[in-house]
């Protein structure tokens, strides 16, 4: 039996292999089981989930400076600070990423109210399916929290400009505690504020 793995979109991934050129496996996710069954992941790989698409991947286990801790202190931020709905912290190299959906809570709002009534947000499936409307959007980035001193642990922090033709990271502020830039930055995810910081 494939190990299975079910991403935000609620879509089943099984992990399997086939044979590579020089006859070692190939592993890799699929929805459809189109290759060996593998029932465990690997030694030496993880599982991950695109951040912007939701998409499978099996890859070599990712070493990072980043404490777990310090993923939770970003998350519990904007939880507390911010007025967004859904969002993804993402633990990449020595950073952590925000990625917010690109269909806000009150746009899917606003969809469900046409579509089902004004009135639709006070029965709970339309308040589901506007929850995974939001969950299922594809995400951006949007913040990073990149770490500058490890023995200190001191981040900056920058936001994402998308301007131009591939969008760059824009430095706000930094080094500092990971905490003092959370408190100072997070309220502004998913405000117009947000395109003010520079």
């Amino acid at each position: 039996m494939a190990f299975e793995y079910r991403n935000r979109r609620e879509d089943v991934y099984l992990l399997q292999a086939r044979k590579g050129q020089r006859g070692k496996p190939r592993y890799y996710f699929g929805r459809k089981l189109t290759g060996e069954p593998v029932e465990e992941v690997p030694e030496g790989y993880e599982v991950f989930e695109s951040p912007e698409r939701g998409q499978v991947f099996l890859r070599k286990l990712q070493p990072s400076c980043i404490d777990p801790t310090e993923r939770e202190t970003v998350a519990d931020g904007i939880r507390q600070l911010s007025n967004v709905d859904h969002f993804i912290v993402s633990v990449e190299e020595d950073s952590l990423v925000v990625y917010l959906p690109t269909q806000s809570g009150s746009e899917a709002s606003d969809l469900v109210k046409v579509l089902a009534g004004p009135d639709a947000l006070r029965v709970p499936r339309f308040r589901e399916a506007r929850d995974r409307l939001v969950r299922e959007s594809e995400h951006h980035k949007a913040m990073r929290f990149q770490l500058l001193n490890e023995q200190r642990r001191l981040f900056h922090v920058e936001r994402w400009y998308s301007g131009g033709s591939d969008g760059c990271w824009m430095h706000l502020h930094g080094p500092a505690p990971l905490s003092d830039l959370v408190e100072r930055y997070a309220e502004h995810l998913g405000a117009e504020s947000f395109y003010e910081l520079y």
